[in-house]
């Protein structure tokens, strides 16, 4: 074969997977601005009306799940919070496993708990083998029909649990995932940029998927499920690195929802620097697509929601595929003689400019007091996209390398902030 003939093979392989990426990645986008707008227009919508859930006959025994290691820093904001939840006592049980820390997690629970001792539970294993372990640990020791999980970071609202248990009146719901928010979202930049994310990912994204009867993932804390049903399906799945997704799968397979609870909020702290975020993201990349090569027997029998369940478990992938895409531009620029594959380069380096434009210039006129200044943040959401998609792209290389599973927790500083307003 002529080194023209070779060129022009590399050529049309380049042009052909950079049409599959621009394909890809131009579907992704599409499907979830309509779930983005639907989620805005329903959030704004609801707004001022009176919650619709159906009333309870009889107040249902909760249980509340803490798993903690190394947390001196923040559980006794959290505990502190939940011996003032508005909730009656005698249907509350808050159980602490302390899971093999070397601070002094243990002596603080240890405190609360004698006394509170009709309330609080307090359970340690000496050696960690990862949330997961600890939740089904609690699991075995637990007495309410719900079942709910914080975490030790977390400083739940007032009526957190009076709002969830409503869902729970209708007998359909067996899972709700609550509303998380930052309690350092001013802290520094980055952790500004992340609490507009996640408030765009909740008030959004969540609530367009919960309108249009899509998947919700459980996100690890705030999430409540039906005890019968938790222990059903066996408790949590101790080899994965994101098992509150992996439960969340489950749900969908056995032809259950898990519904988005708006009005059930909590706050809990937002990674402060870009390591540990480097360390969650990576961590929860990897355990989507995990869980997405798992249980890719969902479109064996499709429907809307398995089919949805499947293409949001891919979303880490699309990253990968986008920064990908990034590098086959540039490559595209330099080896490709097709004009219309540098026409399309160029419209998917517009395409995903444009998409970040819009998406900032949303997060930016959401940001109260709305001024001009807020401008400024627009670099940021770049640099902030970027860095997802190295994140991405690290964690599906520990996924086709099969790297072994390391469930490593997200260090918490225990500084608050004032929230943003959005």
């Amino acid at each position: 074969m002529s080194l023209r003939s070779l060129d022009l093979l590399f050529a049309n392989l380049l042009l052909a997977l950079f049409v599959a990426a621009a394909l890809s990645i131009i579907f992704w986008s599409l499907y979830n601005l309509l779930v983005f707008v639907v989620g805005v227009t329903h959030h704004s919508s609801d707004r001022g009306k009176e919650d619709d859930s159906k009333p309870l006959s009889r107040v249902p025994f909760v249980s509340l799940i803490v798993p903690a290691k190394n947390e001196e820093k923040v559980i006794s904001r959290l505990l502190e919070s939940l011996l003032n939840i508005e909730y009656p006592k005698g249907r509350l049980e808050i159980l602490i496993v302390e899971d093999g820390s070397s601070d002094g997690t243990g002596q603080i629970c240890l405190e609360y708990a004698s006394r509170s001792p009709k309330l609080i539970r307090y359970f340690h294993r000496p050696m960690s083998s990862g949330k997961p372990a600890a939740l089904n640990f609690a699991l075995e020791h637990i007495h309410g029909e719900i079942v709910g999980v914080l975490d030790a970071d977390n400083v739940p609202d007032k009526d957190l649990l009076q709002s969830v248990v409503k869902r729970f009146g209708d007998p359909r719901v067996v899972a709700t995932q609550g509303l998380t928010q930052s309690i350092n979202a001013q802290a520094n930049m980055l952790t500004k940029i992340v609490s507009l994310e996640e408030a765009a990912w909740f008030k959004a994204l969540l609530s367009g998927r919960d309108h249009l009867g899509l998947f919700i993932p459980f996100t690890g804390s705030c999430q409540f499920i039906r005890a019968q049903v938790l222990r059903e399906f066996g408790g949590w799945d101790e080899s994965s690195l994101a098992e509150d997704v992996e439960l969340s799968v489950r749900l969908v397979e056995k032809g259950h929802r898990v519904r988005f609870c708006r009005e059930g909020i909590s706050l809990q702290e937002t990674p402060s620097r870009i390591s540990e975020l480097f360390r969650q993201r990576s961590r929860w990349y990897r355990g989507y697509m995990e869980t997405a090569i798992k249980y890719g027997s969902l479109l064996r029998n499709p429907n809307r929601i398995r089919v949805d369940t499947e293409v949001s478990l891919l979303g880490p992938l699309l990253l990968s595929v986008s920064f990908a895409n990034c590098l086959l531009s540039w490559a595209v620029f330099a080896y490709s003689p097709v004009f219309l594959a540098k026409i399309l380069a160029y419209l998917m380096i517009g395409l995903t400019s444009f998409s970040l434009l819009a998406l900032g210039c949303v997060l930016v006129y959401a940001l109260k007091p709305r001024k001009l200044s807020n401008l400024l943040w627009l670099p940021f959401i770049y640099a902030y996209w970027f860095l997802q998609t190295v994140i991405a792209t690290y964690a599906l290389s520990l996924v086709l390398l099969r790297r072994p599973r390391v469930w490593r927790k997200t260090d918490k500083s225990g500084l608050t902030s004032a929230p943003l307003a959005v």
